[in-house]
């Protein structure tokens, strides 16, 4: 895993949601837990990825705006704010690497993610309905000129890099709105947790969260392909059901 940087990103990004989670919510080693992030949170940083970094801002300013009040929401999102801007000047590697998606050379057919998103796009208008399912991708992402044969021999790893893309290449149109309509019904349970149940207001923060920081990652790379993504989610839904199920006991006592 930690041979591909892009991978061990979207894999601290779900130990960081899981670590701001304790923060919020445990009072005995909150600065622990807070300190832990951080940590996790430069990993994320150190990988270069656009995609995981993004996701990673998305998650700490949510994290400040729902779970923190608001003078402390005020300061730490003015220390990351100006922390962000001081890492980005200093840091011309990092400054290059988001700059670069301007350049029309990132949508050539000489970058290989350039290609491989075509090669989606053609698949998907050939299998608009069902898609290709996931065990002819081989031979339709080398018929469209992803990759090479050579590179497939190598056993070279097929990735659409975006989750949201791959959905739609295997499983088709239907497959998609199949799936979005999952997500929202996601995150309407989480948001509806929130909203009236402050037993579990952190649990369900933190699944909202989880769900939107995972929005940006997999427009550019696959989280939702990683069993640890849908173990994570499942996590906070299971705090939710075991405070539910305290205070329903808590009631009838």
């Amino acid at each position: 895993m930690f041979s591909n940087p892009n991978l061990a990103a979207r894999v601290s990004f779900l130990l960081l949601v899981i670590l701001l989670y304790f923060a919020a919510e445990s009072e005995g080693r909150r600065k622990v837990f807070f300190f832990l992030s951080l940590l996790v949170s430069l990993l994320i940083l150190s990988s270069m990825s656009r995609a995981n970094i993004i996701s990673t801002l998305f998650v700490w300013g949510l994290w400040c705006v729902l779970l923190l009040s608001r003078k402390k929401m005020i300061v730490m999102l003015s220390v990351f704010s100006i922390s962000l801007v001081l890492i980005t000047m200093f840091n011309h590697n990092l400054y290059d690497r988001f700059v670069s998606v301007s350049d029309y050379s990132f949508f050539s057919d000489e970058n290989r993610r350039s290609r491989t998103w075509n090669a989606s796009y053609s698949i998907f208008i050939e299998n608009p309905y069902f898609g290709i399912g996931k065990y002819s991708e081989l031979e339709e992402y080398r018929k469209h000129g992803s990759f090479t044969s050579n590179t497939a021999q190598k056993g070279k790893v097929i990735t659409t890099h975006g989750g949201f893309l791959k959905v739609i290449v295997y499983t088709g149109f239907i497959g998609l709105v199949a799936f979005l309509l999952f997500y929202i019904a996601l995150f309407s349970l989480f948001f509806k947790n929130y909203k009236n149940n402050s037993s579990d207001k952190t649990a369900s923060a933190m699944g909202m969260i989880t769900l939107i920081g995972l929005i940006p990652m997999n427009l550019g790379a696959d989280a939702f392909g990683l069993s640890i993504t849908w173990f994570v989610i499942a996590l906070f839904l299971k705090l939710i059901q075991k405070n539910n199920y305290t205070k329903l006991s808590m009631s009838r006592a």
